[in-house]
């Protein structure tokens, strides 16, 4: 669970907006894995904002301090490669 809240707590999602989308005027923060045009989403979820102070202190609690993830993503859509470029940098 905190390794989760962790990575939660890396993803810059500001950063993500400006480098993806030029601004928020495009989209919104991600804080759920639904869409809310979707039958399951909800807005009641937790909100991790970015704090990479926050996320190393989860890991070092985990006891995962050097942990190692591979991230997946569509090639070749613009869009998705800001976003892993940012995530990859977090």
């Amino acid at each position: 669970k905190e390794v989760r809240q962790a990575i939660a707590y890396a993803i810059n999602k500001d950063q993500i907006m400006t480098s993806a989308y030029g601004s928020d005027k495009y989209a919104k923060k991600a804080y759920s894995l639904f869409a809310p045009n979707t039958l399951y989403y909800t807005d009641d979820v937790e909100k991790y904002d970015y704090s990479k102070d926050k996320a190393k202190e989860l890991l070092k609690s985990a006891g995962a301090e050097n942990l190692k993830l591979r991230l997946g993503y569509t090639n070749g859509d613009k869009t998705l490669e800001s976003i892993a470029l940012v995530i990859q940098n977090n």
